[in-house]
């Protein structure tokens, strides 16, 4: 018999995303997350000894049953488990680790999240080139409807110089951001993911009209694939969103990204 398990116990930040009031009172969180580390650390020593196997053999897949329905099984409190489910394994640890890297880390997603974070990094080259990255900081936007975090998003007037100091002067702008910038990768396996995205974005940008702090632009640096009829293709399904009020989309060009940038501050 097998009785395995992974938490991740050094990140909260995807709690935090999806529920924001965590933010404030995240040490009940931790303390539930720690106890149940323990209760399934106690099941699976006590599962797993050896002299407890070889006086109750014929009964531990029973007890092992028992116990892992105990531990799942649907109560009020902070954490609730979803219905089990059964796989064929020759080796259950490294099961195990496929589960985990799926479910928790998510490595079906990774290559697309390393992307668009390669990306931001070039976008940040291409701000600090010209001087502009203090002008600019990562936010998020968000209500009851819907979630946008931007990395960039403008945050200070160009400074001027007083002719009396001799000191540049700048001040924080504390109306409404002027305009914020973030990468959106389209070079995607086929024509469905390049349609599902931008029909997503379409959506969640729509529904960012009533946050009233958005920047009043927004500027989608986006890459597309690199030739051919997939390229043509989601050319035409960027369309879409120029009807989107104050969005702007652009290939990844660094011109337009730094005119875009600069124009805040002339």
């Amino acid at each position: 018999m097998f009785f395995g398990f992974k938490i991740r116990t050094s990140k909260t930040q995807r709690v935090t995303h999806f529920f924001p009031e965590f933010k404030e009172v995240l040490e009940p969180f931790r303390v539930g997350r720690k106890a149940i580390r323990n209760e399934l650390e106690r099941v699976k020593q006590i599962l797993h000894d050896p002299r407890w196997k070889a006086g109750q053999a014929v009964l531990e897949p029973l007890v092992g049953r028992e116990a892992f329905i105990g531990l799942i099984h649907t109560r009020e409190g902070l954490f609730h488990f979803s219905p089990a489910r059964s796989v064929m394994a020759t080796d259950p640890n490294q099961e195990l680790e496929k589960l985990f890297g799926h479910y928790v880390e998510r490595s079906f997603a990774e290559k697309r999240e390393q992307v668009e974070a390669h990306m931001t990094n070039q976008l940040r080259l291409t701000l600090q080139e010209r001087k502009l990255t203090g002008h600019f900081e990562a936010r998020v936007f968000e209500n009851e409807f819907v979630r946008v975090r931007l990395p960039f998003v403008q945050t200070r007037q160009r400074g001027v110089l007083d002719s009396e100091t001799s000191l540049v002067a700048r001040e924080r702008d504390a109306q409404r951001p002027k305009g914020g910038i973030r990468p959106l990768n389209l070079d995607l396996k086929d024509t469905q993911r390049i349609v599902e995205k931008v029909d997503a974005w379409q959506k969640r940008l729509s529904r960012w009209q009533d946050i009233k702090d958005r920047p009043e632009q927004v500027l989608l640096v986006s890459r597309l694939p690199a030739s051919g009829k997939k390229r043509d293709f989601a050319n035409e399904v960027l369309t879409e969103l120029d009807e989107i009020p104050g969005l702007l989309v652009a290939q990844e060009e660094t011109p337009i990204v730094v005119k875009f940038a600069e124009h805040f501050f002339t």
